[in-house]
């Protein structure tokens, strides 16, 4: 048999407000069980990230720790991404005419797929 439950907005309200703070106070719980266990040295977020990944930790839970960690002074490396070098070559080859777009020109090839 079903029981139909009437429940006022004030209810739901309160229902809410306690998932979000279970939820909160559960992620602040795993954030300081690994602030303990990480590593201090040499770990970046992306270490973080596939960390998570690894245990099959989903995204919402990933970023609500991530965040309680950072909160709480967890010393993440931070890693430059890294760029492409440019070093210039004075070659008539790479040399540009001008600076100006207009005179710039492209070779553009149309070609047809059969269908």
């Amino acid at each position: 048999m079903k029981k139909i439950i009437k429940l006022t907005e004030s209810d739901l309200t309160r229902i809410v407000k306690r998932v979000i703070k279970e939820n909160d106070d559960f992620t602040k719980e795993i954030a300081k069980d690994l602030f303990k266990r990480l590593p201090k040295n040499n770990f970046s977020v992306d270490d973080f990230l596939d960390y998570m990944k690894e245990r099959k930790s989903p995204n919402s839970i990933t970023n609500e720790v991530l965040g309680h960690l950072e909160s709480m002074g967890f010393p993440f490396e931070s890693r430059q991404p890294e760029q492409d070098t440019f070093t210039y070559d004075d070659s008539e080859e790479y040399e540009m005419m001008s600076d100006n777009p207009n005179d710039w020109y492209f070779d553009i090839y149309i070609t047809k797929t059969g269908k």
